[in-house]
């Protein structure tokens, strides 16, 4: 029985029209990218990459070589996906062929590619793909949250300790020292997400107020 409940006189939201389906017979999808008029969808529950095509509903298998993945990004010509599982990190043609570009890559939380580069953060920090085609530590952090691309720089987001000394901060793509743009979020507050908008040359970010247990 419905009790206690008054009709409202505040105006009611408009309706809008349902999302539009792109794709079923997933298990478990979770990163997405648009390259070459297509959709790519990363599906951990089956360890495989999929290719929906524009007016189809059928997820096409691009590979299922994968252990474990976790995130995927587009340089706008392959894609890049980090297989957790198999601490690597793989270059995926559309065709379905894979690269393995690097191995022994412990707790990858995300991946990045732009302008020729592969950047991805790792239990070791920053990594980026040098030019001799190995690994190699653009910026040593531990606990960085979030990464982001400028044309020059990479700026992140890192919780370096629980007094308040978590920072937001950048480093050279090419190699450089690190520079701190935010130094302290003061006590119970810490950064969680980078984002930078290059047509306002602006680099956003969002802070966390943690009340344990909650936030």
């Amino acid at each position: 029985e419905d009790v206690g409940r008054v009709p409202t006189d505040r105006p009611l939201a408009a309706p809008v029209e349902r999302p539009e389906v792109l794709a079923e017979d997933l298990t478990s999808p979770t990163e997405m990218v648009e390259l070459g008029g297509a959709w790519y969808v990363l599906d951990e529950g089956e360890e495989a990459l999929f290719r929906v095509e524009e007016g189809s509903l059928v997820p096409e298998l691009v590979t299922d070589d994968l252990a474990g993945p976790c995130d995927m990004v587009s340089d706008g010509v392959d894609l890049y996906v980090a297989d957790c599982d198999a601490e690597e990190i793989l270059r995926v043609a559309t065709d379905g062929s894979v690269e393995v570009l690097a191995t022994g890559q412990a707790e990858v939380t995300q991946i990045l590619a732009g302008d020729g580069e592969v950047f991805w953060v790792s239990a070791e920090g920053i990594m980026v793909l040098a030019e001799n085609g190995q690994p190699a530590r653009l910026a040593e952090l531990s606990a960085v949250t979030h990464v982001s691309l400028s044309a020059d720089h990479v700026y992140y987001t890192a919780e370096v300790g629980s007094d308040g000394a978590d920072e937001l901060g950048r480093v050279p793509r090419g190699g450089g020292d690190i520079e701190v743009l935010v130094g302290s979020f003061g006590s119970g507050y810490y950064p969680w997400g980078v984002a930078y908008d290059p047509v306002e040359d602006i680099v956003y970010y969002l802070v966390r107020l943690n009340t344990w247990p909650s936030s």
